[in-house]
């Protein structure tokens, strides 16, 4: 529900009732160490000088222990020639996606690339991606979103992947952006959310023109909308379309970002979708299918009533009141927009009280991540920036593709965020896309993987000082275990730090599914709570402090709401 700060807090310290906190944390930093990790990917848009709609999307990037050695490597999605036809999206000398191991030592962060050892001959126009085990086996697999047929990539399990696109039924060959893998229909099987963009034909690519009547990128209102796709779990590697079932007969809108969560509390999954100058949506689960009640929600325009550029989601309990709140990214002009929860699926757009009206105004969004960088216990914000028309100052100097925009930090300071400073080299202006979050050299401390259009990604290191002890977690669950999408963890006692068990949010991206708790100075141990997909809470503990721990389901110890 919606509250007006931490008054619990302040109510049971003005009563003389002892709390204990995290150690306070400094200055949150963060490092480039892209070239030092042994990173040298390059999107490639695929930049003709014929201003083709898809080049301006890509690409994603994924977090992901492929290997299942408790490092998390990267997935970076490679785009490249725009393809003249959809029928040829995949030409043998297109460069493939790439994938890093992580052989990081003593803490020295180091990856190599094992693309072809790994067999992922991912060849598509590649935009995004979406992690879940899709197949039932207990590994982490692999759905790639492209302008052209998307692909689906099972993990072996011992370190290699195999297209199963074909058989699985999931190919939907159309222009698609971000994913979501999660259960929508509760029968223990993950299914697949997948926003669809607009309808592009490269052979009929309309001239647009920037207010200097010079040529530009067009918008998305020139073409026609594609509308989602939903692709429900039959096992085997095997799906099937049930978006007319589960969604019903709605007109297409332009999707690019997707998250999965239940908004309102009833115990079943939601999906919410930022949509590009159209409305959004949120899907709410009936049980029996989904009913679309943005405008009912508050959620679908901001509040002034405008719709907006909806770019990717940023995913939060900012208010600790146990609910969801939402952050999402827009255009030049726009602000990105702030929606709190009331706790019933309602909403109320919050933005400028919490500081992200003014200073978000002048920049264009896309990926974006909500999470506690400085272990305080509040999510900060970072968001990933890049134009979609030319700067006009940056075409004068020569820019062989102006776009470019610094990223943004936030500190989240309690009921606002403000900008944090010192991070200049780590945010320098690049034309940002896709965001992924999560612990790369399993310190306690959540890194930050930016990938940048049609140029070299970012890696940064989480380099803030913090002296408070912390426990991480993976929820675990099933048979094979795998990792519990859908679940929730919280620390038992003091601040909850109520996080979600899943990879989807940001854009094209996808998340570290860890959780990563901040505790009271000196504690050596923590007990954490997981309220698994179907409701069923379990207590784990006590976990020791400075470590990840695998929480299996059965193993804890029933716990009552």
């Amino acid at each position: 529900m919606l509250t007006t700060g931490r008054a619990p807090v302040a109510v049971l310290a003005a009563l003389g009732i002892a709390l204990s906190a995290p150690a306070s944390a400094g200055a949150v930093r963060f490092s480039d160490i892209t070239d030092e990790a042994g990173i040298d990917f390059r999107h490639d848009n695929g930049l003709s000088g014929d201003w083709h709609y898809p080049e301006i999307v890509g690409g994603g990037c994924a977090l992901v222990d492929h290997d299942g050695d408790g490092r998390l490597d990267i997935l970076f999605i490679q785009s490249g020639a725009v393809p003249r036809r959809l029928a040829d999206a995949e030409p043998p000398d297109r460069a493939p996606s790439r994938l890093y191991r992580n052989t990081t030592t003593d803490g020295r962060i180091r990856f190599a690339d094992v693309t072809d050892t790994a067999g992922l001959d991912a060849r598509g126009y590649g935009l995004g991606v979406a992690v879940g085990d899709l197949t039932g086996n207990g590994h982490p697999d692999l759905y790639i979103t492209n302008y052209g047929p998307n692909s689906l990539w099972r993990n072996n399990g011992d370190g290699t992947f195999t297209d199963i696109t074909a058989a699985s039924g999931t190919g939907d060959p159309g222009f698609s952006a971000s994913a979501s893998v999660a259960d929508l229909d509760r029968d223990g099987r993950l299914d697949l959310f997948v926003s669809n963009y607009v309808v592009y034909d490269p052979a009929d690519n309309p001239t647009c023109l920037a207010e200097s009547t010079r040529r530009d990128y067009c918008g998305p209102s020139v073409f026609e909308a594609a509308g989602d796709t939903v692709y429900r779990n039959l096992g085997d590697g095997r799906f099937e379309d049930v978006t007319e079932a589960w969604l019903g007969d709605h007109p297409p809108l332009r999707g690019l970002g997707t998250v999965v969560a239940d908004f309102d509390a009833d115990g079943l999954p939601d999906v919410f979708v930022a949509n590009d100058g159209d409305q959004n949506q949120f899907w709410r689960n009936t049980g029996a299918g989904f009913s679309e009640q943005a405008l009912a929600s508050g959620a679908a325009v901001n509040r002034h009533g405008r719709m907006e550029a909806g770019m990717g989601i940023g995913l939060a309990d900012l208010q600790d009141d146990a609910d969801w709140d939402l952050l999402l990214t827009h255009l030049t002009g726009e602000s990105n927009t702030l929606y709190l929860n009331f706790g019933d699926g309602s909403f109320v757009d919050d933005t400028a009280a919490w500081g992200l009206q003014a200073s978000t105004l002048p920049f264009t969004g896309f990926g974006a991540a909500l999470a506690d960088f400085d272990r305080d216990t509040r999510p900060d914000l970072i968001v990933a920036n890049g134009a979609v028309r030319v700067i006009e100052a940056r075409r004068e100097a020569g820019e062989a593709y102006p776009l470019a925009q610094r990223d943004q930090l936030f500190r989240n300071t309690g009921r606002r965020f403000e900008p944090v400073t010192g991070n200049e080299a780590a945010l320098a202006p690049a034309v940002g896309r896709g965001l992924a979050i999560g612990d790369v050299d399993n310190d306690g401390l959540r890194d930050v993987l930016v990938c940048n259009n049609h140029g070299a990604p970012r890696l940064l290191r989480n380099r803030t000082r913090v002296d408070g002890p912390w426990v991480g977690v993976r929820a675990v669950t099933g048979e094979p275990p795998r990792d519990a999408l859908g679940a929730v963890a919280s620390l038992a006692g003091g601040a909850a730090q109520r996080q979600r068990v899943a990879t989807d949010g940001s854009y094209l991206s996808a998340h570290d599914p860890r959780a990563v708790f901040a505790l009271p100075a000196g504690a050596g141990e923590a007990r954490v709570v997981v309220e698994w997909a179907d409701g069923a809470r379990e207590r784990f503990g006590p976990l020791a402090a400075g470590h990840y721990h695998d929480l299996r389901r059965g193993e804890g110890e029933t716990a009552s709401p």
